[in-house]
């Protein structure tokens, strides 16, 4: 199958251990190959001696995967691999193994991203691709629109307790408001369940407290209806939606807006990041001034930063290799930023059926890593502040025979403290949930059982 002479867009190494690794032998491991058609990669055995063939644990060979044997550049031996489209109704993956005559070397996963399986000519058509990559743009928008921010902190910079509310992404988004409003302003607050405060608010005086209330549809019930509540109580009642238009935001006494624009994917991107911002900016406003100048600071380098990121991509399309046939995995941040690891993992589950468990570091290990054997994917968030707990991390997951894949932020591009870094580690997990999904041939933008807006209501 003799291909013609150009430059493959990916490189794959087997190693001396007979693991596949992207780029180099001391690259990310991966089990699966993720490509496109139209696409070439080169796959290295230089570590392995005696490969004669290549075949397939299947009846056919595909007919999408064209390959030949090549010497790359530096005396790399292996195999250059094209691929095309697959005819209608074959299959999308395939398992191949290299030998030397007389046994099984290596098996190895091709999975194709077929885009027309997905209805699109290209998946960069998908909403929720476009929708990761329009953050920067909604993160410009959200600091023009700071005086709405600054209003409702004069309403709570009064109040003796906050409490924050919502479900789902809100939810994740909620808990995130708390962690940064101790850390920076010094205020204690929690985050309440809206059925819970629907349940016990009645029996509370609420003159003293503030409610911050998100939903990005505005249309959950449940927490509508706990704004009226609370509001009837005393509370006073903010509310952050994407909707200014809808029955949250007439509720509540005062609105924020997430200024994200349309969002049709059902999984939340751009209007979690929104929502994560506007509460910093909450959070800046409230907090003492020192604290307020260097926030803001670092606020307003969000959309470059983000811009800068989405562009690299970091490797999240190879990553998700490690994750296509995987039946679980788990996802570990620190502490300060476990309802990131929470929101990332939700959109796994969303968009790719995955079922990502999220922890943070230390919870981990006191229990859910009996569940781990050494071919359950393990992602970690890294950051140069939590060197010494990373490293110990690393450690105990290596002495376990667990292997982990850290999706690492460039310091050249993020400069910022560990609960800073909410929105951009939040994007690459979105960005690697897509890819994830589009190889396991999910859309995304429509996941089985969900609708944009979850009525979940007892009373309808």
């Amino acid at each position: 199958m003799s291909l013609p002479a150009v430059k493959p867009t990916s490189n794959f190494f087997v190693d001396s251990e007979r693991r596949l690794r992207i780029g180099s032998p001391e690259g990310t491991p991966v089990r699966t190959i993720v490509t496109s058609p139209g696409e070439r990669f080169f796959l290295s055995l230089a570590h392995i001696d005696g490969i004669k063939t290549l075949d397939c644990n299947s009846s056919t060979w595909p007919s999408w995967l064209f390959y030949e044997s090549v010497r790359a550049d530096g005396g790399h031996k292996g195999f250059e691999f094209r691929t095309g489209k697959p005819k209608p109704n074959e299959a999308r993956t395939a398992e191949i193994f290299f030998t030397n005559g007389s046994g099984n070397y290596r098996n190895i996963n091709i999975a194709l991203y077929d885009s027309a399986r997905l209805g699109v000519s290209d998946i960069s058509q998908l909403h929720m691709f476009q929708e990761i990559h329009e953050q920067a743009d909604v993160f410009e928008k959200v600091l023009s629109h700071d005086h709405d921010v600054q209003e409702a902190a004069r309403r709570l910079s009064n109040l003796s307790s906050i409490i924050f509310t919502g479900f789902g992404s809100s939810a994740n988004a909620a808990s995130y408001g708390v962690d940064i409003l101790f850390r920076y302003a010094g205020k204690d607050a929690s985050w309440k369940n809206p059925a819970t405060l629907l349940e016990f608010g009645n029996q509370k005086d609420y003159r003293n407290t503030g409610l911050v209330a998100i939903s990005q549809s505005g249309k959950t019930k449940e927490v509508v209806q706990a704004v009226k509540l609370l509001k009837n109580r005393g509370a006073t009642t903010i509310a952050l939606t994407n909707d200014t238009d809808s029955e949250l935001a007439q509720a509540a006494h005062h609105v924020i807006p997430l200024n994200a624009g349309p969002e049709f994917s059902v999984a939340a991107t751009k209007t979690f990041t929104a929502t994560l911002l506007n509460l910093q900016l909450l959070v800046s406003h409230l907090a003492p001034l020192p604290e307020h100048l260097s926030l803001m600071q670092a606020f307003g380098e969000t959309p470059e930063i983000s811009r800068r990121l989405l562009e690299s991509d970091l490797g999240m399309k190879e990553l998700s290799a490690s994750l296509i046939s995987a039946p679980f995995g788990f996802l570990l941040a620190p502490e300060s930023l476990s309802a990131i690891a929470r929101e990332g993992a939700l959109k796994f589950k969303e968009g790719a059926n995955l079922l990502i468990d999220p922890y943070d570091w230390r919870t981990f290990f006191h229990g859910p890593v009996a569940m781990a054997t050494e071919k359950t994917p393990v992602l970690l968030l890294p950051y140069p502040t939590e060197l010494a707990t990373q490293a110990d991390v690393q450690s105990q997951l290596k002495a376990k025979g667990l292997s982990y894949h850290k999706i690492n932020l460039p310091q050249s591009i993020v400069r910022m403290e560990t609960h800073l870094a909410a929105i951009p580690y939040a994007m690459m997990t979105q960005l690697l949930a897509f890819y994830t999904a589009v190889g396991r041939g999910l859309n995304p933008d429509h996941p089985r059982n969900l609708t944009k807006v979850t009525r979940t209501s007892m009373a309808e």
